[in-house]
């Protein structure tokens, strides 16, 4: 598996791809948590969702037509939280805001879950799966027309604030057409 890496201060993880295709795809994410991506942030942003990646259906935003997986550490119970996270034109939905709030994969440091992202003509989906890939928790949103083109997200840190500290997980992604 690869590893990414945020740095403290910075959101984005690194390497973040570039990667644009025509045609409709689906991304199979295999992601490792480890004690290296847990985090404090002392405030009510420890529970904003970091993006994990995803699929884009619009060139120059990741806000506007995107598919994504999220996550955040619990400090609380010492998990990693894991979800949905689309942007359908204005929209947004994750749990708490188009899903139900319980509406989340709980995953234990150094678990290894599978996610599979899929941008399709009409709908996208998130589904996460367990290490023995038992479905832990799937989301769909309808979308409008599919554009012709795909493009990748990379993972990113927060909403408002940056990373902490430098932190890191490690993930493999396997990107196939529809």
């Amino acid at each position: 598996m690869k590893t990414y890496i945020v740095k403290e201060g910075k959101h984005d993880y690194k390497p973040n791809n570039t990667w644009v295709r025509w045609g409709k795809y689906s991304f199979r994410y295999t992601v490792t948590m480890g004690k290296g991506n847990r985090y404090n942030l002392g405030d009510v942003d420890q529970f904003d969702w970091n993006k994990g990646g995803g699929i884009a259906n619009y060139l120059w935003s990741n806000f506007k037509m995107t598919a994504m997986w999220a996550f955040r550490y619990n400090i609380n119970t010492n998990v990693f939280e894991m979800c949905g996270y689309f942007h359908v034109n204005d929209d947004i939905y994750y749990p708490g805001r188009g899903f139900n709030p319980t509406q989340i994969a709980r995953v234990g440091v150094g678990e290894t879950v599978t996610i599979d992202v899929t941008m399709a003509k009409r709908k996208m989906s998130v589904v996460i799966y367990d290490d023995d890939m038992n479905v832990m928790q799937t989301y769909n949103v309808s979308k409008p027309k599919h554009r012709r083109f795909c493009r990748e997200v990379g993972a990113w840190f927060g909403g408002n604030e940056t990373a902490p500290t430098d932190l890191w997980f490690s993930m493999d992604i396997d990107k196939h057409r529809i």
